[in-house]
């Protein structure tokens, strides 16, 4: 499948790219189920061949075919296969906070420095379980989330108050159905 769900967040003169990552079985590519990050200089304006991946503890592999390693310490986490990431920067806690959906839920991590491992282990701020083993056809799911604060200039920025918006659908046969937007005060 590729990289899927990117985020991204300009800052430092970089453009950092979030995403998901599935390695398509033999393939080739060695990464694993797991969000990954990616950064090309704004003055490239993101251009093929400008990426790096982070990889071995920099931002060294070729955005363009090259090996990546995962961003997030989810060894013993109940963060299983995270997926769909979103970045902000929260002015509130003077620090990045990636979102993501896991197997049992909405979990997040927190970051001071995106150029480094120093990403939290995820906790878990809202119980939505998706599981696609499990989800029988017409159970809802709740998944697509973004933190939005309306006291910031732009997406990108989140402070102590908002909204998570997210989006919800019932499961048909064979994949996801329709979807419709919702919204819930984060505390």
């Amino acid at each position: 499948m590729g990289a899927a769900v990117p985020s991204a967040i300009v800052t430092g003169g970089y453009i950092y790219v979030f995403y998901s990552d599935y390695p398509v079985p033999g393939s080739g590519h060695s990464g694993s189920n797991s969000i990954m990050v990616a950064r090309a200089s704004v003055a490239s304006d993101g251009a093929p061949g400008s990426w790096s991946k982070w990889n071995a503890g920099a931002f060294g592999s070729s955005g363009m075919g090259g090996d990546s390693a995962p961003i997030l310490p989810i060894t013993g986490s109940a963060c299983v296969f995270p997926r769909q990431p979103g970045i902000t920067y929260n002015t509130y806690l003077n620090a990045y906070v990636l979102t993501m959906i896991c197997g049992s839920g909405w979990f997040f991590s927190t970051s001071s420095d995106l150029s480094t491992e120093g990403w939290s282990a995820p906790t878990q701020f809202f119980s939505a379980p998706f599981d696609n083993q499990t989800l029988e056809a017409g159970d809802e799911y709740d998944w697509h989330l973004a933190l939005v604060s309306t006291d910031q200039p732009s997406g990108q920025m989140t402070s102590k108050t908002g909204y998570v918006l997210w989006t919800r659908g019932p499961r048909r046969p064979g994949g996801r159905g329709a979807a419709s937007a919702l919204r819930r005060l984060r505390a």
